[in-house]
């Protein structure tokens, strides 16, 4: 045998070895999810090695399924692409008229800048800015300028629904000049004795909204039950209170969405002067055109920083936060109003682009049409993504080290995640060597979801995602079942990778 053909036999056997101890290692990739789907869920799912530019399992990549709110990771995404980290959206106070002796002689323009993570605190810098200015009376008016977005069409049924009824917080309409998510905060603290009504309180204290009914302080042992539900009548909010607490209990804090977030805003804005010892004259009104005339700004405010905002968002799968940056995306300075579908396809085109310039490795030879971007939210069932195209973000992300860093740091590790279904059950690399954002609906049908990144073995980087939709035999599906099915696939990919 030639001296020099030895190297090259060893060389060949141990890439053979090599490929055999490979393929032993991924020929039970994504087994509990191919057990899943063959018990009638509808699955799309894939797991990339980004270091090493590879894919390790996959099944129906390019299967478009409802995706929920794993639709939050596109528009995080998108608008850390736009924006970058550090932005502050603007919120301020103008005015058309001077001020004289503490008085000011026209109205008080509160211009809403559509800043997803606007609360009471802003307004409370904004009228303390106020006094400052020495303002002490407004003869005007208090007037709304919501004309950013201009007046929002609802389409999501849940929000359609929340224009007359809503006991949730998480269905509230949307509008540039909104605040605390677009809904009102109630706070009940039980009282001390067996039978007495609980203690209500709206915040700010000084908020007028009627509210009927009671909820009751019963004994300890007992569990809370209660809830609030909004009405809406001639274009006034109602609440109603039902149930129970155990004596000593609370306080508990419950949000529920109102009809008119814009309209809202200034009643907060109206009882907050009023606390502040500022008399307002006229009355509150919201515009959906830019106010005319000439404006003068009295006080401004640049709320927390995109990077926060994000973080805020999929932490608590924020839908009003995820809509209100989608609208963003299609915004074009014009007054014309900003629907979601039209917000949507901008969402949509990064998606697209992203996908296109995806690396040789992860792109798809098959062309399969079907990405449906409604909403930045997944509140609108009419969502459709696949696998493939989350994890084209995943890595695209992974490759923006100018964005990486906030891109990562706004999704969930499980042992720190409010998810109980995150943190309950997974060994430890589950626990600390994913970060995710999940997604759930029950209907139309029942979707379980998560995507984001994995460490492999050696502290490279992998990302996956996966769906899981009931289907027309089997429309609903446990949620622990799929997610235990993908958390076990994932734990054996990280023990063998």
């Amino acid at each position: 045998m030639p001296k020099r053909a030895l190297p090259r036999i060893v060389i060949a056997f141990f890439i053979a070895i090599g490929s055999l101890l490979t393929s032993q290692a991924t020929a039970a990739e994504l087994e509990n999810l191919k057990a899943l789907a063959a018990k009638n869920v509808a699955i799309t799912a894939m797991v990339v090695d980004i270091s090493r530019g590879r894919i390790i399992g996959e099944l129906n990549p390019d299967k478009h399924l409802i995706p929920a709110s794993v639709s939050k990771l596109l528009i995080d995404a998108a608008s850390l692409d736009r924006y970058g980290p550090h932005h502050r959206f603007e919120t301020a106070f103008l005015s058309n008229g001077a001020t004289d002796d503490g008085e000011l002689q026209g109205d008080l323009i509160f211009r809403g800048g559509g800043d997803p993570g606007l609360t009471t605190k802003g307004l409370w810098e904004l009228i303390t800015r106020l006094q400052q200015n020495g303002i002490e009376e407004i003869q005007g008016n208090l007037i709304v300028d919501a004309s950013l977005f201009g007046k929002i069409p609802c389409f999501a049924k849940d929000r359609c629904d929340a224009l007359k009824a809503s006991s949730n917080g998480y269905s509230s309409p949307l509008s540039s000049a909104g605040i605390n998510h677009g809904a009102v905060e109630i706070r009940v603290k039980s009282g001390h004795r067996n039978g007495e009504a609980s203690r209500l309180a709206l915040m700010p204290p000084s908020l007028d909204i009627p509210m009927t009914g009671e909820i009751e302080t019963t004994t300890r042992k007992k569990r809370p039950l209660y809830g609030v539900r909004r009405t809406t009548k001639d274009g006034e909010d109602q609440l109603h209170a039902y149930g129970q607490v155990p004596s000593n209990g609370g306080p508990y804090h419950i949000y529920r969405a109102v009809s008119d977030p814009a309209m809202h805003t200034g009643r907060v804005i109206a009882a907050l002067l009023a606390d502040a010892g500022i008399e307002l004259e006229g009355t509150v009104q919201v515009s959906y055109t830019p106010v005319q005339g000439k404006l003068r700004e009295l006080a401004d405010y640049h709320g927390e920083e995109m990077g926060q905002i994000l973080r805020s968002m999929m932490l608590y799968s924020n839908n009003y936060m995820a809509d209100l940056l989608t609208l963003h995306q299609a915004h074009k300075g014009d007054p014309r109003p900003v629907t979601l579908p039209d917000a949507g396809e901008r969402l949509e085109n990064f998606v697209r682009d992203v996908q296109a310039d995806a690396p040789a490795w992860l792109k798809t030879s098959a062309n399969a049409p079907g990405l449906v971007l409604h909403s930045g939210s997944g509140l609108t069932t009419g969502n459709r993504v696949a696998a493939r195209e989350l994890v084209a973000t995943l890595v695209h992300m992974n490759n923006r080290h100018d964005l990486f860093p906030s891109f990562l740091g706004s999704l969930s590790v499980p042992r720190h995640a409010p998810s109980r279904m995150l943190s309950r059950a997974g060994n430890r690399d589950w626990m600390n060597k994913i970060a995710v954002k999940t997604g759930y609906l029950s209907k139309p049908v029942s979707v379980l979801s998560l995507t984001g990144y994995i460490r492999l073995k050696d502290g490279s980087w992998g990302a996956f995602a996966a769906i899981t939709n009931g289907t027309k035999s089997r429309r609903s599906v446990s949620a622990r079942l799929a997610m235990q099915a993908i958390r076990e696939d994932l734990e054996e990919i990280m023990a063998n990778y």
